[in-house]
């Protein structure tokens, strides 16, 4: 079975009070989910998911943790049964910024929407169990910080 490894980042910040979280939700899916993607030529795990945060959120001031989140799980594309492992890098983003995406010409990305949302609704609106459980996961290691 083919391996697949991809890289991410569950990035916190508090919004009038509020911790919450950045999700991106492509427009062929209901559900929202965690920016991540493929480490691209000689990229670091942690360089990978910084810029694939940036390109698919527009946020470029994020800072990641050591702390992380393992996801595996079994998937199929184009009848080829996958072994998928995603890290999540816990971070959060910092400063003032007017956030543009700059997602790949190919990919089905066209057209994200980028919201940061409060834990408990953010949980509800990731749809994915396995990134969901990531989630949930993410926010009880930031409670504990």
């Amino acid at each position: 079975m083919k391996q697949d490894f991809a890289f991410g980042g569950i990035i916190f910040k508090n919004i009038d009070g509020t911790k919450k979280v950045l999700l991106a939700k492509k427009p062929q899916f209901t559900g929202w989910d965690i920016p991540k993607g493929h480490k691209e030529g000689e990229e670091t795990e942690m360089e990978a998911a910084i810029r694939e945060i940036a390109e698919e959120t527009g946020y470029k001031n994020i800072k990641l943790s050591e702390e992380r989140v393992l996801v595996s799980y079994e998937a199929e594309k184009n009848g080829e049964k996958l072994s998928k492992t995603v890290t999540f890098y816990l971070g959060e983003q910092f400063g003032d910024e007017n956030p543009k995406q700059n997602l790949d010409k190919d990919e089905d990305e066209q057209g994200m929407d980028v919201s940061w949302l409060p834990l408990d609704e953010a949980v509800k609106l990731v749809t994915f169990s396995p990134f969901q459980n990531a989630l949930k996961e993410a926010i009880a290691k930031t409670n504990d910080l």
